[in-house]
């Protein structure tokens, strides 16, 4: 999960147009139920994916088609059942997995419903809206074992991780698979030390992109690349063995801008 700016002010025409109007006023006076017609119209879900660069807005993984979720569950909110704030794309493992889940640490507000942010001030969710929350300062990982984990004991990370189930078995290995790539790399170091050879600029090159890239917002599982990038005196500088490599690495990681997550 990464952070999203939303425009909430640039609603889609199919949660906006005449036909949607006609629609909410029946449905206001109970003349209708809920049409996905409209909250999951094709414009809706491509603006959505543009937004979440066709990634699930809670696990990140890639999604072709995904599906719209409602943050706030319609059948706890259904007056934000068509609300382009509380409308997220996600991967059908965690649409269903969070279900209608909506912890709070407070009573439903139902007077501040066209304001998400004022919304969630009052509600205080305690699952991780990326449009409004900062997941970097939430989230945490365990390399080895390719588990999110949570940072400064956090609450919402916690009730977010369950869930959404962030931590099954599909998206560990996933995320694994991340952190091998680089490993791979790094092993190719040894292996020139083992060897007496002359480090080629290229893998140097090489390391440094392939971690920045795996932070970059496009990337599936970018808040663990970002956490890598992050830390990589941390994390990534421990595992080359060889003093002036090293050196060489965290100088060129130092010149290195910051991937944009």
């Amino acid at each position: 999960m990464i952070s999203i700016e939303k425009d909430y002010s640039e609603i889609p025409d199919s949660l906006s147009n005449e036909s949607f109007r006609n629609h909410f006023d029946k449905f206001i006076k109970k003349q209708v139920s809920v049409s996905g017609k409209y909250y999951a119209a094709d414009d809706v879900l491509a603006k959505l994916k543009v937004l979440y660069n066709n990634k699930c807005a809670y696990c990140e993984t890639k999604e072709y088609k995904p599906e719209i979720e409602h943050y706030r569950p319609k059948s706890k909110y259904p007056l934000l059942a068509y609300e382009w704030s509380n409308l997220l794309p996600a991967c059908h493992a965690c649409n269903q997995s969070k279900s209608s889940h909506f912890p709070t640490l407070n009573k439903p507000d139902y007077r501040n419903i066209k304001d998400a942010k004022k919304l969630n001030k009052s509600e205080k969710p305690t699952i991780l809206n990326p449009e409004i929350d900062k997941p970097e300062k939430h989230f945490s990982f365990n390399i080895n074992t390719g588990e999110i984990e949570t940072k400064n004991d956090s609450e919402k990370a916690i009730q977010t991780i369950k869930y959404c189930d962030l931590n099954s078995e599909n998206l560990i290995y996933r995320r694994q698979k991340k952190v091998k790539n680089i490993k791979k790399l790094i092993n190719l170091i040894h292996l020139y030390t083992l060897q007496g050879k002359i480090l080629p600029e290229s893998v140097i090159d090489n390391l440094i992109s392939e971690i920045k890239n795996g932070a970059s917002i496009n990337s599936e599982y970018s808040l663990l690349g970002l956490y890598l990038w992050v830390n990589f005196e941390k994390i990534i500088s421990p595992l080359i063995t060889d003093k002036l490599q090293k050196n060489e690495f965290i100088k060129k990681y130092k010149r290195s801008s910051k991937p944009q997550p």
